[in-house]
């Protein structure tokens, strides 16, 4: 018997819950910076700044981080950020779950990280948390449990640690996903992706766990702002490189419900993507409480190779008591 997603979400939460809940502390999960980063103190008030940017990973394995990342950091310090949010693919991996390789490549992102001289938050994307398989003469990307345990290692995370979690700065709470968990057998996901005559993406996934976890932390937040951060898009621009479809739609209806869900970013498209407008126009503004649904914002163009009419780029969030602005930076 094949299971839709929606019917393994409803048969797991049961189960989930209960520990989930016990283990996280009520409906929050502590999400720690990137290692090296420092830690974050508390706000000066309700107006402060951040940056968001994603998909800084190298074209190939062997090559060096890219220059783009860099800029961005050293950008994060003029603007006089607070701290600053990766959406994932903050490394090649896919070829190898070899942990001195794998490893190696989580330190050279984090000395970059290092340089912006603030706490850098990331949520993982499917080049950390996926390997490469033969199927038939093509190459697909699937979950890998060796990628997962080198996430949690590299980011200093417990053994069975949730890979998601949540913050709270200033007026505003921020919540990071993992959009990346591997499926449970027999689950009725999208199609793949196809990144090249050779290679399939595998389209995301999000447990029942981290989706009851997910609407007990939104149940629970009374802040001003929330923003959001997860790897693969809900309304990406390509729609085969969006999150699986039944965890999308679940999300769009869930985020519906809550009037101070603010903004939902993403990357893996590299470009950035206004999906309001479905072209490259800059953010608009928010004000809080609104009736209107959150801003969904794709910034995937920290580094990786472009995709067509994409550019380098990252997105300056400004938080002004109950406003926001998001200003555009092309690189």
């Amino acid at each position: 018997m094949r299971l839709n997603t929606s019917m393994v979400i409803a048969a797991a939460v049961a189960g989930a819950c209960g520990a989930l809940y016990a283990q996280t502390g009520g409906s929050s999960s502590p999400i720690k910076p990137i290692p090296g980063t420092g830690s974050l103190g508390p706000a000066p008030g309700s107006t402060f700044t951040f940056i968001v940017a994603g998909d800084n990973r190298p074209a190939k394995a062997k090559d060096r981080q890219p220059k783009t990342p860099g800029k961005i950091f050293a950008a994060a310090v003029a603007h006089k950020a607070a701290f600053v949010v990766w959406t994932g693919d903050t490394i090649y991996g896919l070829d190898s779950a070899d942990p001195k390789i794998v490893g190696h490549q989580y330190q050279e992102f984090f000395k970059l990280a290092a340089t912006a001289g603030m706490p850098v938050f990331t949520a993982p994307g499917n080049h950390e948390m996926d390997v490469k398989v033969k199927d038939n003469k093509n190459l697909k990307e699937i979950g890998s449990a060796k990628m997962e345990a080198l996430y949690r290692t590299n980011m200093g995370l417990a053994k069975d640690a949730p890979i998601y979690g949540a913050f709270s700065y200033g007026n505003a709470r921020f919540v990071l996903l993992n959009s990346e968990e591997i499926p449970p057998a027999g689950v009725l996901r999208s199609p793949p992706a196809k990144a090249s005559a050779t290679v399939n993406l595998d389209p995301g996934y999000m447990s029942a766990a981290q989706m009851q976890w997910l609407q007990q932390e939104l149940a629970a937040n009374t802040a001003t702002h929330t923003f959001l951060f997860m790897h693969h898009p809900i309304k990406p621009k390509k729609s085969d490189m969006g999150l699986n479809k039944a965890n999308a739609d679940a999300l769009v209806q869930l985020f519906a419900t809550h009037t101070n869900i603010s903004y939902v970013f993403a990357s893996h498209e590299h470009l950035y993507y206004n999906p309001q407008t479905e072209d490259a126009s800059p953010p608009s503004g928010r004000t809080a409480p609104a009736t209107a649904p959150p801003i969904y914002l794709i910034s995937g163009g920290a580094g990786a190779p472009l995709d067509k009419d994409g550019f380098n780029n990252y997105l300056v969030v400004s938080v002004n008591g109950s406003s926001i602005t998001v200003q555009l930076v092309k690189l």
